[in-house]
């Protein structure tokens, strides 16, 4: 009898399983649809219509599934979802607690608005209880969250974003972690909240770093939600540098640290910290910055800092191969940065280290439309009281940084400020001699030029324009034209040049270049001149002049074209023009025949044959000779007269002459 009692119980136990397996699936669950609706609708705080099929299985475990589901009106949803499946505790969902143990949710599309006064909208009021609903783990599937900025018409979309979402419930505490995309770059985020405090802020962290791994962001505060949210606490930016395989390129993290208050009208960032290179704790920046949100963004910034310094150079570098410095950071400047919106930015540091040189006092203003820099000011000191300023427009081309506007350098000791480019001697004539250069820089792609430059020395001033090559082309052209320089003039102007001979770097950092230079009177090689012109260009270890002339030089008349090569003891000239010699005692005839070291004797004759008016040419070396074809009136007569120099112009005095001419 007992058996066959438990044997029913059995059998009825079937049945009622059975039946909740079968029974689920002839039920017309859409006959339910107002009453989910209803749920829904006082959780979330604004209608809910679910306009697709629904699915419900009660065991193994009650799952829920239902599809095409709107939240908020039909004309502006405030979200909208493809697909739902929930799954709930059996036992809880017997007595009408609907405590969900998994939650899926397929290709939801969320929008959230800031409208013209700046007030922060989803459509969706959160209720502060769960209405008898639990949360647990959320997996969300392929969402899109959109955030429409009313004040200035876009909107910021946030595709494929999946991960996991874990709620205490609606109203929190709650955090995700997943992925998603922004303008095609796929970023993880991780983002948590405490429940609202009795204040109604709640704290909360954010971490984002795209997949590439090559900055990472965070934030940590508290947050004040409703449709004014503000924000205050730290943020952390930290930036990797290029990898790289060369020891001396390796620089460590970007780091940018500050305090931040954020509305959805500002965002603040009081007394940030940037470190460019985490590797160098002394390189550090200070400042503020604020960031006006809306229809029209701007900003405005300041940045502070001791001293500054660029990474150094390797030290086993040999220094006698290499250009100069400044044309080595003129090659590696970077394009700058142009933020995408207009502002104001104030730099003021004490020091700014270039390796070669340094810039103390820097103090720059400039602002920006969003497309490029208009500097304002940048003024900095450099060595011999010099005081260096710049204004201009600053843009990019082509990923590298271009430049127009005007510059001005005033120097009060010449002497400090020629140190960065050539050694002092030991009498130096630039010693407390005042200078000035001022004039229009444009810097483009891989050239740096100077036009209309005034050069103030001595009192006098003089044209000058410069053109520099620091690319694939490296070459330096130059245009000069002098006033009245005299002695003292004529030596401040050499004392300024590069020491070419002592130093290679002038001639590995040019090695091609050209140069018209003019004066009304000056002194060359220890001889006054007037009406002086030289033009021409030069190459590796040649010189040629389009045009050598001179009024006057040390008594001698020129107006030639020459090609000089070759060394002081072996040189390489040849071309031809008009010379004209006043007397035997002109001091450049003299300074030429100790060039060529004349025999005394020959000076002697020759001394008889001025004044001179003279064709001269000088013939190419071929085969070590040279010719020299002289053609002119001669003392009281004409000369016609042809050398052939078997050694070439230098052994003029000691190789085999051959001369044959007539008058």
């Amino acid at each position: 009898m007992l058996n066959r009692i438990y044997i029913v119980v059995g059998l009825l136990a079937i049945i009622v399983l059975a039946g909740a397996f079968i029974a689920p699936h002839f039920i017309r669950w859409s006959d339910y649809r107002g009453r989910m609706e209803e749920l829904a609708t006082d959780v979330l705080g604004t209608p809910v219509t679910v306009r697709g099929e629904i699915d419900f299985t009660l065991l193994p475990q009650p799952r829920l599934r239902f599809s095409d589901v709107l939240v908020g009106s039909p004309e502006e949803p405030a979200a909208t979802v493809d697909s739902v499946e929930a799954e709930f505790a059996l036992m809880d969902f017997l007595r009408d607690n609907y405590n969900v143990t998994s939650l899926v949710l397929r290709q939801p599309v969320i929008d959230f608005t800031v409208d013209e006064s700046g007030f922060f909208g989803s459509g969706v009021a959160l209720a502060a209880g769960t209405g008898g609903v639990g949360l647990g783990q959320t997996s969300v599937v392929d969402a899109t969250v959109r955030l429409m900025d009313r004040r200035s018409g876009e909107t910021f979309v946030a595709s494929d974003v999946t991960g996991e979402l874990r709620l205490g419930g609606f109203s929190g505490p709650f955090s995700f972690q997943g992925n998603g995309s922004y303008r095609d770059q796929s970023y993880g985020v991780r983002f948590n909240s405490s429940l609202v405090d009795d204040a109604g802020k709640a704290r909360v962290s954010l971490f984002l770093q795209p997949q590439s791994a090559g900055f990472s962001f965070s934030l940590e505060g508290l947050l004040e939600p409703g449709m004014a949210p503000k924000f205050d606490g730290d943020m952390v930016y930290r930036q990797k540098p290029e990898a790289t395989d060369v020891a001396t390129d390796i620089r460590g993290d970007l780091v940018l640290e500050s305090k931040v208050t954020a509305s959805t009208d500002r965002v603040v960032l009081s007394g940030y910290t940037l470190r460019p290179d985490e590797n160098r704790a002394s390189t550090r920046l200070t400042g503020a910055a604020s960031i006006q949100l809306g229809d029209v963004r701007s900003f405005d910034a300041v940045i502070s800092g001791g001293v500054f310094s660029l990474p150094p150079r390797d030290a086993k570098e040999d220094a006698s191969i290499l250009p100069y410095e400044a044309v080595r950071l003129l090659s590696e400047l970077p394009a700058p940065l142009i933020p995408p919106m207009a502002g104001r930015v104030g730099i003021d540091l004490a020091e700014v280290s270039l390796r070669g040189f340094a810039l103390r006092n820097v103090r720059m203003d400039a602002r920006t439309d969003g497309a490029g820099w208009t500097i304002e000011q940048f003024i900095a000191q450099l060595p011999g009281d010099t005081e260096l300023r710049a204004s201009g427009q600053l843009t990019r081309e082509s990923e590298r940084p271009a430049f127009a506007g005007d510059v001005s350098l005033a120097s009060n000791r010449l002497d400090g400020l020629a140190a960065l480019w050539r050694k002092p001697g030991d009498d130096n004539v630039l010693f407390n001699e005042p200078g000035a250069l001022t004039g229009r820089v444009m810097l483009a792609g891989d050239a740096f030029g100077l036009v209309n430059g005034v050069l103030t020395l001595a009192g006098r001033t003089h044209g000058v324009e410069i053109r520099l090559g620091f690319g694939d082309e490296k070459r330096l052209d130059l245009v000069a034209h002098f006033d009245e320089l005299g002695q003292r003039g004529s030596a401040l102007v050499g004392a300024l040049l590069p020491d070419i001979a002592a130093e290679p770097a002038f001639g590995i950092s040019f090695p091609y270049g050209s140069f018209s230079l003019t004066g009304k009177n000056a002194r060359v090689l220890g001889l006054d001149g007037t009406g002086l012109v030289a033009e021409g260009q030069w190459r590796s270890g040649e010189v040629s002049f389009s045009r050598l002339s001179a009024e006057n030089w040390g008594g001698v008349g020129v107006d030639a074209t020459l090609t000089a090569g070759g060394t002081v003891a072996e040189p390489d000239v040849s071309g031809s023009g008009m010379v004209r010699v006043d007397g035997s005692d002109a001091p450049a005839l003299r300074g030429f025949y100790d060039l060529l070291n004349v025999p005394q004797s020959w000076r002697g004759f020759l001394a008889a044959s001025a004044p001179a008016d003279l064709l001269v040419d000088i013939g190419e070396l071929i085969d070590g000779g040279q010719t020299v074809t002289l053609a002119g009136s001669l003392g009281a007569g004409d000369l016609n007269l042809r050398a052939e120099l078997s050694g070439g112009i230098g052994a003029l005095a000691t190789a085999r002459l051959r001369v044959t001419g007539g008058a």
